[in-house]
């Protein structure tokens, strides 16, 4: 999945990208917003990846990545 540009997460559960195979490489953990049931995160680059090669269910990193509703189109990253 090279040409990966934007993700949609949907649901309730969060979701950990990965830059290569075998859920290894930089990881990112995604998170819907409370209330919301999805999540749209436009610019891959906004993540600091520049390709997903794996991903799964689940949040398998320190740190969360949310994206507010109320500011369509950015990312905002939380610590829990």
């Amino acid at each position: 999945m090279d040409d990966v540009d934007s993700i949609i997460i949907t649901g309730e559960s969060d979701w950990t990208i990965y830059s290569l195979p075998n859920f290894i490489g930089i990881q990112r953990c995604l998170e819907t917003w409370p209330g919301m049931l999805v999540g749209f995160f436009p610019n891959l680059s906004d993540l600091e990846m520049n390709s997903v090669r794996s991903f799964r269910e689940g949040c398998f990193d320190d740190e969360k990545i949310q994206h507010r509703s109320d500011r369509h189109g950015e990312v905002v990253m939380e610590k829990e």
